[in-house]
């Protein structure tokens, strides 16, 4: 036997609470107005601060499950409603805390991709850096053994210049030095030449005859007798001196000449003095001259 509906107390009808209960059913989709106002209540909530050092982590309850919360059979259509819509909030707040979660998880994803890109960028400019310092490094390695090369070579390289040089330098002193040599040989030559025809004409005597001629000389002015033998002195030369310039030459009977050249014919420096003393000296045991 079917049993009839009852009416509730606060006055409703059985089809007004069965709405209400159809109307808060979960599971039911909702309308584009409760959508917006669902969506607008779950907008993503700020960042939290990270909780400080030994702060006591609060604990969130969760809603009791579904089955729990959805009205009995013998519970009223009001009892029922409240059940419900308290479920829904239930579910809302779980919601809105998922929300939250989700979008502080999108803000921290969206930090590290963030942090990935700054990486990513200076990872792609410190491996450009590297490949710059192998570069640099190779060359510096390159230019190293060309160095080394270098000073290994320097010595000889330098030694084989030198004595190139030295070797062009040695030969034109020697082509210099042989020409000077003919040159001053035939300038000795010619002066010979020159010097010759006028020592030959010039006018010589030996040493021996020039004393012999001066001795003469003497010994005449001292046989000169006085102007008058009454006179109470007489004047007499008894002795003088004699200096001849020339040029000594050997003549091939052995003697010794003095040769007096032109003047300018022969240097100053290269011509000889000859110095002598002419003396009258008396004769041991020759008898007084007569008075």
């Amino acid at each position: 036997m079917p049993t009839r509906a009852r009416r509730p107390d606060d006055g409703t009808t059985p089809s007004t609470a069965k709405a209400a209960a159809k109307k808060a059913t979960p599971g039911k989709k909702a309308t584009p107005a409760k959508k917006a106002a669902t969506a607008k209540k779950a907008a993503p909530a700020k960042k939290a601060a990270p909780a400080k050092k030994g702060a006591a982590t609060k604990t969130v309850s969760k809603p009791p499950p579904i089955h729990e919360a959805l009205p009995t059979g013998g519970d009223t259509p009001d009892v029922q409603i409240a059940k419900l819509q308290t479920a829904l909030d239930e579910r809302t707040r779980e919601r809105d805390d998922l929300a939250g979660r989700l979008s502080a998880t999108e803000d921290k994803l969206a930090e590290l991709q963030k942090s990935q890109a700054a990486m990513s960028e200076e990872l792609g400019r410190l491996r450009e850096v590297a490949s710059k310092v192998d570069a640099v490094t190779q060359d510096r390695a390159d230019l190293q053994d060309r160095l080394d090369g270098l000073q290994v070579e320097l010595p000889s390289r330098i030694e084989g210049q030198v004595a190139e040089r030295l070797k062009d330098v040695t030969t034109a002193h020697s082509a210099e030095v042989a020409a000077l040599q003919q040159e001053r040989d035939r300038l000795a030559a010619r002066v010979e030449e020159l010097e010759l025809p006028k020592m030959e004409s010039a006018p010589s005597m030996s040493t021996s005859a020039l004393a012999a001629h001066f001795a003469d000389v003497l010994a005449r002015v001292a046989e000169v007798p006085p102007p008058s033998p009454d006179a109470p002195y007489a004047a007499s030369v008894t002795a003088f001196s004699v200096s001849a310039k020339g040029v000594l030459r050997a003549t091939d009977s052995g003697d010794v000449e003095l040769v007096t050249p032109d003047p300018g014919a022969v240097p100053a420096e290269a011509m000889s003095t000859l110095n002598l003393d002419v003396k009258l000296l008396p004769r041991l045991g020759s008898p007084p001259p007569a008075s």
